[in-house]
């Protein structure tokens, strides 16, 4: 805490710089019991109002058997009475969110053609490629910002994952139609 308190007030950044210490119980991380320090970070979230998605979820989660039963009531709950879902995380593991950042202008690289070109890359060699590859080769040939038309090598790769609990819950659909090992995914109960 020294050290922090130090750093904040020789950038200017510390509110008011006094010495005097505050004894609080709260916020600690409930694994390690560490203390926590919040940092505000740009996040990727899903408006769940956006075309009916609320109503949809909810009428989806009231038709779901529940084991055990109380999941139903905790996850109605959260849907109803959460604005937005979010879809990223600070992690080193997980699946990359496959957009890119133009460094001269900031502006967002996120369409169809560049996902399904890492989508096409992931398939074959997992989703380290998103780490092994230059950000080049992950958002494919002919492609310039459109906002200042530089091209991809003035790219920065986003640094967040897909969150898991997203991600668990939708990943079926992406198995949907397709064959491994001679299985039939399309044909299975329980993913």
């Amino acid at each position: 805490n020294p050290l922090v308190v130090e750093f904040l007030a020789s950038t200017g950044f510390l509110r008011n710089p006094t010495t005097d210490s505050v004894k609080h119980s709260y916020p600690h991380c409930w694994r390690c019991k560490g203390p926590i320090v919040f940092r505000a970070t740009p996040q990727w979230f899903a408006a769940i109002d956006h075309e009916a998605l609320r109503e949809k979820a909810l009428a989806e989660i009231d038709k779901t058997t529940w084991v055990p039963p109380w999941g139903h009531d905790r996850i109605y709950a959260m849907i109803e009475n959460r604005p937005d879902w979010v879809l990223s995380r600070q992690r080193l593991w997980g699946t990359p969110i496959p957009t890119f950042y133009c460094n001269g202008c900031s502006t967002p690289h996120a369409n169809a053609d560049t996902m399904d070109h890492v989508a096409s890359i992931f398939e074959r060699e997992g989703a380290d490629a998103w780490w092994t590859r230059t950000v080049v080769e992950l958002v494919g040939p002919g492609v310039h910002c459109p906002s200042c038309g530089v091209g991809p090598e003035m790219f920065d790769r986003e640094k967040d994952i897909v969150d898991v609990w997203f991600e668990s819950g939708v990943s079926w659909l992406a198995m949907r139609g397709r064959e491994a090992d001679g299985k039939d995914y399309e044909q299975i109960d329980l993913y």
